[in-house]
């Protein structure tokens, strides 16, 4: 019981936190194909998180697919700021610098770290 509710709290959040960036990824994924080809790939890789999401709902360890995901948002954000006009530049910069500040905070300290500090230090 305990587990199913903390993975059904885990990917409601995980959903609601990813929105933003999908959100642009898919406002800025035609030019970001034209830019490069390959980016295809990585906007169909970021797809997958939200499938990981989804299966993680009824089968938990379908949930660990959401790291593979990430990747792509490693690939496809600088690029979008690249793909933006000069005035929105600026104004994206900031907006994913604060996203990503927020997307740390809620997943790694409001969540219980995830781990992601296996040692005792001034963050845990």
């Amino acid at each position: 019981m305990y587990s199913n509710t903390m993975a059904y709290n885990a990917n409601y959040i995980d959903i609601i936190i990813r929105i933003p960036i999908a959100l642009l990824i898919l406002l800025f994924s035609k030019k970001l194909v034209e830019k490069e080809k390959n980016n295809r790939f990585f906007i169909l890789l970021y797809a997958t998180e939200f499938a990981s999401i989804l299966l993680g709902f009824y089968m938990h360890w379908a949930f660990r697919f959401l790291y593979y995901g990430i990747i792509a948002e490693i690939a496809l954000v600088p690029q979008m700021i690249k793909c933006a006009k000069r005035k929105e530049r600026v104004i994206l910069q900031i907006f994913i610098i604060i996203y990503y500040l927020l997307f740390f905070w809620t997943s790694y300290f409001s969540n219980g770290n995830n781990g992601i500090f296996p040692y005792t230090t001034i963050f845990n």
